[in-house]
C-alpha cells in the first residue's frame, strides 16, 4: 500500500542521481538567478561584478542556466556589442522560490 500522495497522483519516479537542481549547487548559478530576479535584465559584465567572479566564470554559469532554459543571452547588433542576460519565465519562477528562501534565511535570528 502506497502513501496518500501515491494514491492521489500516483507514485513519483524521481531520478535522485540526476537532479537538474543539482547543477545549480556549488556554483554561482543560484546567486545569478537571485540577482537577475531583483535587478532584472543585466549586462553580463555588470552581472559579473555583482557575482565577484570574472566574466569567463560567469559565462560558464550562464551557459549552464541557458541549458536549463532559465535565462536568455542577447548580444547587441552594434557597438559596443554588449551581452544582456535575462530570466526566462521558467527562470523567473525558479528565482522567485530561491529569493523567498534567501529572505527566510536572511531573517534567521530576528
Amino acid at each position: 500500500m502506497g502513501t496518500l500522495v501515491d494514491e492521489i497522483i500516483g507514485p513519483m519516479t524521481m531520478d535522485y542521481g540526476n537532479l537538474k537542481a543539482g547543477r545549480l549547487e556549488a556554483t554561482h548559478a543560484i546567486k545569478i538567478l537571485i540577482i537577475l530576479y531583483f535587478e532584472g535584465k543585466m549586462i553580463k559584465g555588470v552581472l559579473a561584478s555583482y557575482v565577484a567572479k570574472g566574466t569567463v566564470s560567469v559565462q560558464s554559469r550562464v551557459d549552464e542556466l541557458l541549458q536549463l532554459d532559465l535565462v536568455t543571452e542577447e548580444q547587441e547588433q552594434q557597438r559596443p556589442f554588449r551581452k544582456f542576460i535575462e530570466l526566462t519565465p521558467k527562470g523567473r519562477a525558479v528565482a522567485e522560490h530561491l529569493a523567498a528562501i534567501e529572505e527566510l534565511l536572511q531573517g534567521e535570528g530576528r
